[in-house]
């Protein structure tokens, strides 16, 4: 059943929802709010209001009849609802109460946690919400925040967590309260005030104030967490990088009381540790500071077993590249995806600067076998554009990456920046599925000669081999090949 939502989930939903849709990102919401945000607190802009909702207990709250009513709404057919009802509608639960379990007894509402189709059932209701906020901005005194208005943006929506737009004024403020109150008699989903927010700029005092009364939720200030990052309305800082650097020193703190090796030390970072700021930094530039910070405390982490200070064997760099050239993978990397259908790339800064929309074409800016650009260009722009030669092509424009197939990817994005070094046919020893990891990581050291990195760091008068019993010196040849040890092995 999961599959074959699966497959018209993008066809229902609008694209304010990103949660669960195929083809859509985490990261198209990020990137969209930031925008959206930046520049919030300039004098020069009307009074301007972001509220971000915090829905209490979502999932355990969605009332049965609501949601089929819902699937019968988008046209689902009856057999179908009639599965998921018996999905939805047969579980029960019990109680653990001092690690006994007690009752066994069916619920009356809501969806369960850890199912596979909840995520896709909850979607369809907050689809609702979208909808009757909609119906009601077109026909009441409602005020939308100005750099919505072109793309007809609301709200933005992941699963539970929403953010809305508009102008501080007591009639929008009203709308999207009214809005609020339908949508929950009807789904028995509500708003939890205590959690939610409301960001002004710019709204005089005593507006401030009777909206914060009339919608009952606290004020916050930028930066506000969303969706795991902080939303600002400027550059990024160190100081805004603060919870990533905590998130890593706390997952490094637990794993430092465990004895790992080094391969397991190395999943980890490849596995959690690297996955934690991919994820910032695919929707922000981060600071390189923060950068070098991160850098630190996972090499650290792979050689020490913990963010303190030490010595590595091998060079961070020479662990970053791929794999042909002889080394490890798990270095710093931004990724930025290019989706299909991205929501995000509708608003995108470009535009405001150069006057062209996002997928302009050539032929946008030729007039006659002329340059034509738009008057937004300062002198020094227009003074470059006049070196351009004429053309005189009449060919279709088409959007084209430099590669094979002419479609971007984030592969050859990588070939451009760092070109790729000298091949290393021993590579294929340390991969494959048959190979140990812990084994494959001290082939590798000892291929490059870092078995025996210790002397340099710890002077000892004795050189001796420990394992022959000092009969020959401890060097990276004698170790891999003439210790008896190793030939039993």
């Amino acid at each position: 059943m999961v599959s074959r939502m699966q497959k018209i989930l993008h066809l229902l939903i609008d694209p304010c929802q990103n949660a669960f849709v195929p083809g859509r990102n985490i990261a198209d919401n990020i990137l969209l709010a930031q925008e959206l945000l930046a520049g919030y607190n300039q004098v020069k802009l009307p009074a301007r209001c972001t509220i971000k909702l915090d829905l209490q207990k979502a999932y355990d709250s969605i009332e049965w009849d609501f949601l089929f009513e819902v699937m019968k709404l988008f046209h689902f057919p009856s057999r179908f609802i009639l599965w998921v009802e018996q999905c939805v509608t047969t579980a029960c639960f019990s109680l653990s109460i001092n690690g006994s379990i007690y009752g066994f007894f069916p619920s009356s509402r809501g969806l369960r946690q850890g199912d596979p189709i909840s995520p896709y059932l909850f979607v369809l209701v907050m689809e609702i919400w979208h909808t009757l906020l909609r119906y009601r901005v077109q026909h009441a005194p409602y005020f939308q925040y100005w750099k919505c208005k072109d793309l007809g943006i609301l709200n933005l929506c992941f699963a539970d967590d929403v953010l809305l737009f508009c102008k501080a004024n007591l009639q929008s403020i009203q709308v999207f309260k009214d809005t609020l109150a339908e949508f929950a008699d009807l789904s028995g989903l509500k708003i939890n005030p205590i959690k939610s927010q409301v960001i002004l700029s710019r709204a005089a005092t005593q507006e401030k104030q009777r909206i914060l009364d009339l919608l009952g939720f606290q004020e916050g200030s930028l930066p506000v967490k969303y969706l795991g990052v902080p939303l600002i309305a400027s550059r990024l800082s160190i100081a805004d990088c603060r919870p990533l650097m905590e998130k890593i020193d706390g997952r490094v703190a637990g794993w430092s009381q465990l004895q790992l090796s080094f391969a397991g030390r190395t999943q980890l970072i490849k596995s959690v540790l690297s996955m934690l700021h991919t994820y910032w930094a695919s929707v922000f530039v981060l600071p390189k500071g923060v950068i070098r910070a991160i850098e630190t405390k996972l090499r650290s982490f792979l050689w020490q077993g913990s963010t303190g200070k030490g010595y590595a064997k091998v060079a961070w760099d020479q662990l970053c590249k791929p794999k042909t050239e002889g080394d490890l993978v798990f270095g710093i990397c931004w990724i930025f995806g290019m989706n299909k259908d991205p929501f995000c790339v509708s608003y995108p800064r470009g535009p405001s600067i150069t006057g062209l929309p996002i997928d302009s074409m050539l032929n946008c800016v030729i007039q006659q076998g002329e340059w034509n650009w738009p008057s937004q260009f300062d002198f020094d722009i227009n003074a470059i554009i006049a070196q351009l030669p004429q053309i005189t092509q009449t060919e279709t424009d088409t959007i084209l990456w430099k590669n094979s197939r002419g479609s971007f990817n984030v592969k050859s994005a990588v070939s451009l920046i760092q070109p790729p070094a000298a091949y290393k046919s021993w590579h294929i020893l340390l991969q494959g599925k048959f190979k140990i990891a812990r084994h494959a990581f001290m082939l590798w050291l000892a291929i490059l000669e870092k078995s025996t990195m210790d002397r340099p760091w710890i002077p000892s008068e004795a050189n001796g081999c420990v394992l022959c019993g000092g009969q020959g010196m401890e060097t990276h040849n004698h170790l891999s090949s003439t210790v008896r040890f190793q030939r039993g092995a």
